[in-house]
Formats: C-alpha cells, structure tokens, sequence
C-alpha cells in the first residue's frame, strides 16, 4: 500500500477528517453537556428561567404597547390621511389598479423628474474638482430581479439623483411595504396603451418613434430594417 501526501498550500482553508456516528446509537435530548456535567438538578433551572422569561416578556409587550400607543396618537391622524390620499387613487373613476408601493413610487420619480436637469459634457456641469476618488460604490438590489445590483443614486459625482429621502424610499420600500400584482386582463374595448399614458403620462419618457400601427407589413418591415 502506497501512501500519497498531498502538501496543502499556504493559506489554504485546514482540511479536517470525516469521522464515523457513534455506534451503538444513542438518544440524546441534550438537557446536560459536557461542561456541567449530567446533573438532574439542573432541569429544575428550566421552570424558573421560563417563568422569569414570561414576567419580562410580558413587561416588555406592556412597555412596547404604551410606546405604540403615544406614537399611533402623534402621527396617526397624518399617517390615515396619506393612506386615504393613495387609496382615493382607486376611487373616483381615477383608475388606478395597485397597492400603495407603486403610487409612492411614482410620486418620487416626478418629483425627481420634475426637477431634472439635462446632463451636459462641459467644465460647468461636470467640474473635475468634484470627482471622486476611486472605490467600490454603494449598490442596491433591483425590485422583482434576481440578485442584481446598481449603483445608487447618490454615487453619481456630478448630480445626484434625488434627495437623500428620495433615494432611501426607492431603495428600501419594496422591501418594507406590501407588495402584490394584479393580473386582471384589459376588456376588449379597452385600450391598454391609452390607460398606461395616462396614469403614467408625467413620468412617462419621451418616443423617438412613434407606432401607429403595430400588426401591419408596414410595421413589420420598419421593425426588421431599423
């Protein structure tokens, strides 16, 4: 029999040998250690430390309560108005079909858009005292992608994109709101592409083309050559 042995190089992660199950097979509950030793009178520890567990558990649901109750009654008339306001979006023929994530969110891309202004190639808009130093940059995973990352807004060296709060909401409210999707289909005579526009009109970016028609030789031929 031959043995090889391998060196393992520097730094590399300590290699540890499989071991075997104890044989016979014992039940173990885990109520004594090795440290302590196997003593029933520690089992005796188990009530007590759960009655004292229970007695602060319930003091600190008491405590939390009273907290959550002076904060539901300093900001809760405001907090009903915000959502009566997003909710009215449904309401009144306005047509919109959601949860209070997107309508958030729009509200914040207008505000930014509303605000914009286009970027340009020169000293004054771009001066090279405000570049910044070379670094890994802050990045924020994408709504509804699958581990994908961006950069966020606030690494932009010239311009951010957004206040500090503005950029915070688009980051973090998918993770800390409801979210759902509603798949209900268009009527026949409804026109999707009209309710897009004007729900989404203000923050809706310009065309460079505009379609017409969509189902026609015409179409098609403009979509195969540009």
């Amino acid at each position: 029999m031959v043995t090889i042995l391998v060196e393992e190089p520097k730094g590399a992660a300590k290699n540890w040998p499989s071991l075997q199950p104890p044989m016979p097979r014992k039940s173990r509950l885990f109520c004594c250690g090795d440290k302590y030793g196997c003593c029933p009178a520690w089992m005796l520890c188990y009530p007590c430390v759960a009655f004292l567990s229970f007695v602060l558990g319930a003091l600190g649901l008491l405590f939390g309560g009273m907290i959550a109750l002076v904060v539901y009654l300093l900001v809760g008339v405001a907090l009903w108005v915000v959502i009566c306001y997003f909710k009215s979006w449904n309401w009144w023929g306005n047509g919109w079909v959601g949860n209070i994530y997107p309508k958030i969110l729009y509200i914040i891309y207008q505000d930014m858009l509303f605000d914009w202004v286009k970027a340009e190639a020169t000293p004054k808009f771009m001066p090279i005292d405000q570049l910044k130093p070379k670094g890994p940059l802050c990045k924020s995973d994408i709504s509804y992608a699958l581990a994908i990352q961006v950069p966020c807004g606030r690494e932009c060296e010239f311009r951010p994109a957004g206040t500090p709060l503005q950029e915070w909401l688009s980051e973090n409210l998918a993770k800390r709101l409801p979210c759902w999707d509603n798949h209900t289909p268009f009527g026949p005579d409804e026109d999707p592409v009209t309710y897009v526009m004007e729900k989404l009109g203000s923050v809706f970016p310009e065309l460079m083309q505009t379609w017409t028609e969509k189902q026609t030789d015409k179409a098609l031929v403009r979509f195969v050559l540009h």
